[in-house]
């Protein structure tokens, strides 16, 4: 059936599971305004900061995204999930992360910066938001398959 419908113009526009979604803008004379499948990742990190001990909880992964980051402190986060919420009241993905991550269950308080990079994870654009996160508990119990540790930095360790 793939090659008749290529023969025909249709093109592939995404795939999920077992499913393909094939596609053909008539028009000859208009470009085509169905967007790529996909278009953007979006990620989230929580800046997890202890008050009373003034210090934000930071992860090094086990498998850093590069040779460079290996060993590296950053703040725990991670990509969003499919249709999970991320709106400014009550968004879900960045206290789940933090606590995936780290064990360390916290509460969303404001967004702190959004960054828009191009031509990231799969030629897609990648959207990446911190968020500002008060800790609701303290204990550190890293996920032993994703991060190699977890501290409590000072903050002024981690401006550095």
């Amino acid at each position: 059936v793939l090659p008749l419908a290529a023969a025909h113009g249709f093109r592939f526009h995404h795939a999920v599971g077992e499913s393909a979604m094939l596609l053909a803008w008539l028009p000859e004379d208009e470009p085509c305004p169905v967007p790529d499948f996909a278009t953007h990742v979006v990620g989230v990190g929580g800046m997890c900061i202890n008050e009373r001990h003034e210090g934000v909880l930071v992860v090094q992964e086990r498998r850093a995204a590069t040779t460079t980051s290996q060993g590296s402190w950053k703040l725990p986060g991670g990509l969003v999930d499919l249709a999970e919420e991320l709106d400014a009241l009550s968004p879900l993905a960045p206290p789940r992360k933090v606590l995936e991550e780290t064990g360390v269950r916290s509460r969303f308080k404001s967004l702190l910066a959004l960054r828009h990079q191009h031509g990231a994870a799969f030629g897609r654009d990648d959207a990446y938001c911190v968020c500002l996160l008060s800790p609701l508990s303290a204990e550190i119990r890293a996920c032993e398959r994703e991060i190699a540790a977890a501290a409590w930095l000072p903050l002024p360790e981690y401006y550095e």
